[in-house]
């Protein structure tokens, strides 16, 4: 649960992880809960910072991606890379070849994209919401966040040509946005380690 207007996220009181929006029929209402602690409060109509009625569970996936590229760019030409089109045996190769054959301008994946992948043709690269890796309900969600954002700016510009990456956030102040865009490796590492001793968390 994010605000679209500040960027506020709610977060369990005691175990400093987000909270996870669940719908529950029997009480006809929505509820915000701890994966960790199981901590429940009733869903906010209003963001609890800025009073903003853009306070609302976030995510959309490759398909809500695919449906908008398609409104507003009918003429580009895309493949969708994610769990999905991957399915049957060969699929992942298949898709890859295409692009890298030039049968596609642009393509949308999911994580399976940050991996592995060499196409020396890929000049850009943007992460949509990525503050929903971010605000994952677990402690790792930091590192996780970072270890994945260099990892797919890893596949820009592997060619002759410079690449480009773009960070789709709510945050860009934040610490994990701010080490991402400066490639500071181990000044995030020492300030994540320090983070978990005070709340905790493992490696102690």
């Amino acid at each position: 649960m994010s605000c679209r207007s500040c960027g506020y996220v709610a977060e369990c009181p005691h175990c400093s992880v987000s909270l996870t929006y669940h719908h529950s029929p029997d009480l006809q209402q929505s509820l915000l809960r701890c994966h960790y602690c199981n901590h429940t409060q009733v869903q906010p109509q209003h963001c609890p910072v800025c009073q903003s009625s853009y306070f609302r569970f976030f995510g959309s996936g490759t398909q809500r991606v695919m449906e908008e590229l398609q409104k507003k760019f009918p003429h580009l030409r895309v493949i969708r890379f994610d769990s999905d089109t991957t399915r049957r045996k060969g699929s992942h190769r298949q898709l890859l070849d295409q692009f890298a054959q030039g049968d596609a301008d642009l393509m949308v994946g999911t994580q399976m994209l940050t991996k592995g992948i060499d196409l020396p043709q890929v000049q850009l690269v943007a992460v949509l919401a990525a503050d929903s890796l971010l605000n994952i309900p677990d402690f790792r969600a930091s590192e996780r966040t970072f270890q994945t954002l260099l990892q797919v700016a890893g596949r820009a510009g592997r060619g002759e040509q410079p690449g480009r990456v773009l960070l789709q956030t709510y945050s860009p102040e934040h610490p994990v946005i701010q080490a991402v865009q400066q490639y500071a490796f181990q000044p995030f590492v020492e300030a994540e380690l320090s983070h978990r001793q005070g709340s905790g968390y493992p490696p102690l």
